[in-house]
C-alpha cells in the first residue's frame, strides 16, 4: 500500500494499512461461553485524512459468518488522539476515542458513544475498549466490553493477525 498518500498527521498509523488475517481468535460471550473464530481485517486509505476499516469474522469450526463491522479512523491533526467510528451488523454504531502511544506501536480506544437501533440484538453493548498492538509483522487485538447483562467490562476477544497482502 502506498503510504505516501497518507496525510502526515496520520503517518503514525501507517503500520495498520493493509490486509490482515487471523486463524486463532479466541473469545468469551457475554455469558462466559468460550468460542474460536477466524477474521479478515483491512485498513485502507485513499489520500484523505481518514483510514477506512472493515472486519469480517467467521466461526473457526464451521466457517459460518459471525460478525461484520466497518468504519473509519481519524487522527487529531495536532496530537496523538484518535477517533474510531464503527457500524456493526447487530444494529449498533459506536464512537470510540483514544490515542496512539509515543512509540507508535499501540492504539488504545474506549467507547465515547454507543447507539443501537430499537430492535437490536441483545444483550446491548454498553461500553467497549480496543487495544491494537504492533508486534513485528503481526498485530495483536484485544477487545473488551460491558453489556446490559454483564455490566462490568470484561475480555471478549483476543487475536493475533498476520499481514496477508
Amino acid at each position: 500500500m502506498d503510504v505516501s498518500v497518507l496525510p502526515s498527521h496520520m503517518r503514525p498509523l501507517q503500520w495498520l494499512l493493509g490486509k490482515w488475517e487471523a486463524k486463532n481468535g479466541e473469545g468469551l460471550s457475554s455469558t462466559g461461553e468460550p468460542f474460536k473464530y477466524t477474521e479478515k481485517v483491512e485498513f485502507s486509505n485513499i489520500g484523505q485524512p481518514v483510514i477506512n476499516y472493515t472486519a469480517t469474522s467467521f466461526d473457526a469450526g464451521n466457517g459460518t459468518l459471525m460478525h461484520m463491522e466497518s468504519g473509519f479512523i481519524r487522527c487529531h491533526p495536532e496530537s496523538r488522539k484518535i477517533a474510531f467510528t464503527t457500524a456493526h451488523k447487530f444494529g449498533a454504531a459506536m464512537v470510540e476515542e483514544g490515542y496512539i502511544n509515543e512509540d507508535g506501536n499501540e492504539i488504545i480506544l474506549e467507547s465515547l458513544q454507543i447507539s443501537t437501533m430499537s430492535f437490536a440484538e441483545v444483550p446491548t453493548v454498553m461500553q467497549t475498549k480496543r487495544v491494537y498492538r504492533k508486534k513485528n509483522d503481526e498485530m495483536e487485538y484485544i477487545f473488551s466490553m460491558a453489556t446490559a447483562k454483564a455490566p462490568e467490562i470484561q475480555a471478549h476477544l483476543h487475536v493475533i493477525y498476520k499481514r496477508c497482502d
